[in-house]
């Protein structure tokens, strides 16, 4: 393990499938503390089917400057935002019962967001006043909380997990802003749920101005567990989309495995979906090579698994 200052630079841990389950709660444990300290997975298969997986991690491109840790370990962060400093409270819960925990932290993509929200919405907005936001997958809900301290009147931070939503809720208040930002449970996929979202958006049934979701797909487990995600995922979203109002989806995600460049051509029959920014000056138009060809695959992987991305989908 190397050091830069107070950084880890790169740091390899390889496992064989022999100590990694292939599916099942110490699977998800394991990938819950990998993603949470900023690793990235790699996956190379052999002849003769063994695999081997590779965590790579590069705190370089963590945003380690924008944070600061105000009280105590893991308790509350100080985020240097462009528009406005941030205090967000992270709740790190790790067990092999239950569900993920790992949306109780602060994730780089909130944050990449957040800061493209605070330059380039300003264009959006001069052709569509946006006033409302939703934000998928809101963990601890540092995005929504930007989002009101941008303006924005209403906005609903939304997670799968009840007590994640009560998080961002602990730090919608934390920032003063807990009288634009409401919280619901939103699990993807659940038609109630949608409609509790809705309600607490107020606008008569109509979806937001914008949507956001940050680091959505970054999903481990089987590929049947991943189908189901991306499934869940869109029939939420154009379930949203549908009640009218929307006029921008944005993404944004760290470069892992190519879940979201599978997922974003998905949503092309709504609107205009398009990359329109990625981090370390890769070109948006970027196209990653197919997973079939290890060679080239494996090479892309090396130079932008653990950089950024955004994309947005226009609507109307």
């Amino acid at each position: 393990m190397g050091t830069e200052g107070d950084s880890v630079v790169a740091t390899h841990v390889v496992l064989s499938d022999e100590s990694i389950p292939r599916q099942g709660p110490i699977r998800d444990t394991i990938h819950t503390v990998a993603f949470s300290a900023g690793l990235v997975l790699l996956r190379h298969e052999s002849d003769s089917q063994c695999s081997e997986w590779q965590w790579v991690h590069d705190a370089k491109l963590m945003n380690a400057d924008s944070r600061r840790e105000v009280e105590g370990k893991g308790k509350l962060l100080q985020i240097d935002l462009p528009h406005a400093i941030i205090f967000v409270r992270e709740q790190v819960t790790f067990s092999c019962q239950g569900a993920d925990k790992s949306g109780g932290v602060v994730w780089g993509a909130a944050e990449e967001l957040a800061c493209w929200c605070a330059r380039e919405l300003r264009a959006y907005r001069s052709f569509a006043p946006m006033e409302s936001a939703i934000e998928l997958g809101a963990g601890v809900g540092l995005l929504s909380c930007a989002l009101a301290k941008l303006g924005f009147r209403r906005v609903v931070a939304t997670d799968g997990q009840l007590a994640l939503a009560d998080l961002a809720h602990t730090n919608a208040s934390l920032n003063a802003v807990e009288d634009r930002v409401r919280t619901a449970q939103l699990e993807w996929g659940d038609k109630a749920h949608v409609e509790e979202t809705l309600r607490a958006v107020g606008n008569a049934g109509r979806c937001s101005d914008l949507i956001v979701a940050s680091d959505c797909l970054y999903g481990h487990g089987a590929k049947d567990w991943l189908a189901s995600q991306y499934d869940s995922l869109e029939e939420t979203l154009r379930a949203l989309i549908s009640r009218g109002g929307c006029s921008l989806v944005a993404f944004c995600w760290q470069v892992r495995n190519l879940k979201e460049e599978l997922f974003l051509p998905r949503l092309a029959d709504l609107g205009h979906v398009r990359i329109v920014w990625r981090s370390s000056g890769r070109p948006c138009d970027e196209v990653p090579p197919s997973p079939s060809d290890e060679q080239l695959y494996n090479a892309w992987c090396v130079h932008a698994f653990g950089t950024w991305a955004i994309a947005v989908l226009e609507l109307g």
